[in-house]
């Protein structure tokens, strides 16, 4: 006969260590036990069950002397929160407030993806449809999170942690709302339509912006140090970031046809038409004449090929736009009667390639990086090129020079005819060509 040793329970522990009947510690937003065992994405805390009446005397029995540990918190103390009702185990805190008052105070922190016209009018659209998809609240607290560990160096892991916490969340909702089985069992099925494809389509540009932020993090990735980095673990950072966006991206492309009637429709027509212009420029003409003399070579398939030249013509787009910001594209134009859409088609955001490269890369680019192909490698430091352009966004910093120093590094002198353009600009201070 087993016997369980006895001990205090613990009336308001997360759900993980309920449902393990262990003791919690009730550590906020994550508890230690689920911190120890890795289950931080599981650790969550649902309405509390009041303590029972106690008399005046088993009161005074139990009283215990005046500690800092049991002195109320009023940044840990949840209250019910509307918008997070639909999501068991969830209640609003003050350290979400935190991050949501940061959201709508931030104007201008979106700023690799479209620009959106009135600020705090989108978001609080944006912020109304998250209230019905809780994925997209918490993908908005954990970018927020994000720049705040960005902005206050001195509570960096603290804001890092809140910043992890709700990423792990978000996506791990979002695959339950779009999962058939997951949601069939629980009669939650929600799959992509018009109810919901605003908050798909959020989520997916949100987490995108978010993962380009914490890739590029040199706190989180001590790669970033200094230009011998270790290449190796930088490539494993970025190819999962390219795995994780790849899938919801998927999943975001079908609700794309359903936006049409929506209020963002003309802002999806002009990112999709942003990415599909023809290239104006030469930035990439060394890259091109390596992926045509590789495939000639039959060091490429037909289907890499193919990748290899659509990466080129995504990061020419992004040269274009930042290098030659005068010859506007004819068609980026949007037939529109609004305003604001009118003044957006008027203001173009030149650094929208820099998260839209990461975005649209393709499952077979990610693959090559992981097996460190030279040719997906050259295109990587014309990338590295493209973001050393936005280096002075806060998501970006001086990545763009670090990452071209790992891979000329790496590739040595024989390839360095192939990326001697941006490393001429990059560490030579020379002049992009046209």
């Amino acid at each position: 006969m087993a016997f369980r040793r006895s001990h205090k329970k613990s009336r308001a522990g997360c759900l993980e260590c309920k449902r393990r009947h262990i003791k919690c510690d009730e550590g906020r937003p994550v508890c230690r036990l689920c911190t120890m065992a890795e289950r931080e994405t599981y650790c969550s805390y649902g309405p509390q069950v009041p303590a029972a009446r106690e008399t005046p005397s088993a009161k005074s029995s139990t009283s215990t002397p005046t500690s800092m540990s049991a002195t109320p918190n009023p940044y840990q103390t949840p209250f019910p929160a509307s918008g997070l009702a639909s999501l068991p185990g969830e209640a609003l805190n003050m350290e979400h407030m935190e991050l949501l008052v940061h959201v709508m105070r931030t104007k201008g922190f979106f700023n690799l993806g479209v620009n959106i016209g009135n600020y705090y009018k989108q978001m609080a659209i944006g912020l109304e449809y998250g209230l019905k998809d809780p994925y997209l609240i918490h993908q908005f607290l954990a970018y927020s999170a994000r720049h705040l560990a960005h902005i206050h160096p001195d509570r960096y892991m603290y804001y890092a942690h809140q910043a992890d916490t709700h990423q792990a969340r978000a996506i791990r909702l979002f695959n339950f709302a779009i999962s058939p089985s997951e949601g069939t069992q629980h009669g939650l099925h929600n799959p992509v339509n018009q109810s919901n494809c605003m908050a798909v389509v959020l989520f997916s540009s949100v987490l995108g912006q978010t993962l380009i932020a914490e890739t590029f993090d040199a706190r989180l990735h001590p790669t970033f140090v200094h230009p011998n980095g270790d290449l190796d673990a930088f490539l494993t950072a970025y190819t999962q970031c390219l795995n994780t966006f790849h899938g919801v991206f998927q999943i975001a492309r079908e609700a794309w046809p359903l936006l049409l009637t929506t209020p963002l429709a003309g802002y999806m027509v002009y990112s999709r038409e942003f990415n599909m212009q023809v290239p104006r420029g030469h930035h990439c003409d060394v890259l091109i004449d390596l992926i045509n003399t590789t495939y000639k070579l039959g060091k490429l398939t037909d289907a890499e090929y193919q990748v290899c030249l659509q990466m080129a013509r995504y990061l020419q787009v992004g040269f274009d736009a930042i290098l030659l910001p005068s010859q506007s594209p004819s068609n980026t134009k949007i037939d529109t009667t609004d305003p604001e859409m009118t003044a957006l088609n008027r203001s173009l955001n030149k650094y929208q390639m820099l998260s839209a490269f990461t975005m649209l890369s393709p499952q077979e680019y990610s693959t090559m990086l992981q097996h460190k192909r030279p040719e997906a490698l050259v295109i990587l430091a014309y990338y590295a090129l493209l973001l050393h352009y936005g280096r002075h966004m806060w998501q970006v910093g001086d990545s763009g020079r670090v990452i071209l120093g790992m891979v000329s590094t790496y590739l040595g002198e024989e390839w360095r005819m192939w990326i001697g353009g941006p490393l001429g600009v990059v560490f030579d201070g020379t002049s992009p060509t046209s």
